[in-house]
């Protein structure tokens, strides 16, 4: 972790290249280029370089930026000392003031700095945006020395691949923007260390469908001589989801109902294509992507009529197109680590692999999109965030503040 301020903050950094060099700027110039370009580009040395550069400086165009920022960019680093996940990224923060807000002090325990900079990241910050660096494995039920609701720094395994991607935020609406308020001292310091938010429940969730590890890799279709692949994917799944809740045919033609698209943003939770949103990306982006998503569908249907006696899929790419391929990648990057759920009413949407029956999907003021929590006792534990259409606009606030849904507290422990 050390090394990464030695190379963000030096003053003069450059790459040899053989005869060559390259200043520290032109490289990871290039390097943002490759990685936003990475789909269409095969493995190379010079690949292995320049992501290198990327990963080392990250997505900043400066050298400074916040330490939320820099503790997500950096968190697949290793620290031989769990503790400098934290402590080796302070220097590189944007503002003396927040460098200052997490002290330094050895004396304590990983869990115990992980609070600390978690309750002075909400403080400083005066929002709930530390809750989509929340991520707990399958079989999580709480941990009796981390709080569900403080990002473990050490444990980027459980990291998805990319984050949930919204609208506006669940906690804006037409009326305003409910903001979190910062809770008192005596909330947060006392034995279990809770937080004590706001929000209001939307739904409960009544089933789960863990898919991590049943999406072939499909990425390299098409670069190779030989397409007819055997493969694993959830077929049965995602249609019974298309049957259900859009058609029980296949689409026919490009046209796109409400029902098609809400499937298509909640299957790949709300994001076109890398960083950016539905609401972001330009119509170009967005047409390729609702136009690949129903190419994606007729692909699933082409599969069912390929399933082998035990229980893969064999079929021959060459029949197919590429149209689907768009949507196929993005479905397969936002299933790692997450799970689809279906909540009382029928509906769909995406949310941490350890959700289970009876967790609640949440909106809590200041955060940035919807949460699952566990009630436990008289208390909640944080599982992470949750992808869910129908909600991911202010919806739950205005309602809300019309009365027709009720705000409560929630103690996080």
């Amino acid at each position: 972790m050390w090394c990464i301020q030695e190379f963000r903050l030096a003053a003069d950094l450059v790459y040899y290249w053989g005869t060559e060099e390259l200043s520290k700027h032109t490289a990871v110039r290039l390097a943002g280029w490759h990685m936003s370009h990475r789909r269409y580009m095969r493995s190379t040395s010079v690949t292995v370089i320049v992501t290198y550069a990327w990963r080392m400086n990250g997505p900043f165009p400066e050298d400074k930026c916040r330490l939320l920022e820099a503790l997500s960019t950096y968190r697949r680093w290793h620290a031989t000392d769990p503790r400098d996940k934290v402590y080796g990224i302070l220097g590189l923060t944007e503002l003396g003031e927040e460098r200052s807000i997490v002290p330094i002090d050895y004396e304590k325990s990983a869990p115990e700095v992980f609070h600390d900079v978690a309750t002075a990241i909400v403080r400083w910050t005066n929002d709930l945006a530390i809750f989509g660096h929340v991520h707990h494995d399958l079989d999580y039920d709480g941990h009796p020395e981390c709080e569900s609701w403080v990002p473990q720094w050490d444990q980027w395994q459980l990291v998805p691949h990319d984050q949930m991607m919204g609208g506006l935020s669940p906690t804006s609406s037409a009326y305003g923007i409910y903001k979190f308020t910062v809770p008192n001292e005596s909330i947060t310091q006392p034995r279990g260390r809770q937080l004590m938010v706001c929000g209001s429940v939307y739904g409960t969730v009544s089933s789960t469908t863990v898919l991590q590890g049943k999406f072939s890799d499909l990425s390299y279709v098409g670069r190779q001589e030989s397409t007819k692949l055997i493969l694993d994917y959830p077929v049965d799944f995602l249609l019974n989801y298309w049957r259900q809740a859009v058609s029980q045919e296949a689409p026919v033609g490009n046209d796109l109902s409400p029902a098609m698209i809400c499937m298509a943003r909640t299957l790949t939770g709300g994001q076109v294509r890398h960083s950016f949103n539905y609401y972001e990306a330009s119509e170009e982006n967005v047409t390729e992507y609702l136009q690949s998503f129903l190419d994606w569908i007729r692909l699933l249907y082409t599969f069912s009529n390929h399933v082998t006696e035990d229980g893969t899929i064999e079929y021959d790419f060459c029949e197919s197109g590429s149209g689907w391929k768009v949507f196929g990648e993005l479905v397969a990057r936002f299933f790692y680590s997450r799970a689809s759920f279906r909540i009382k009413d029928g509906s769909h949407g995406l949310g941490p692999v350890c959700l289970r029956e009876g967790d609640l999907i949440v909106v809590l003021e200041g955060a940035y999109t919807p949460v699952a929590l566990r009630p436990r006792g008289e208390n909640y534990l944080l599982l992470g965030q949750v992808y869910k259409d129908e909600i991911m606009n202010g919806e739950l606030i205005e309602e809300m503040e019309k009365g027709i849904r009720k705000r409560q507290q929630f103690c996080l422990v």
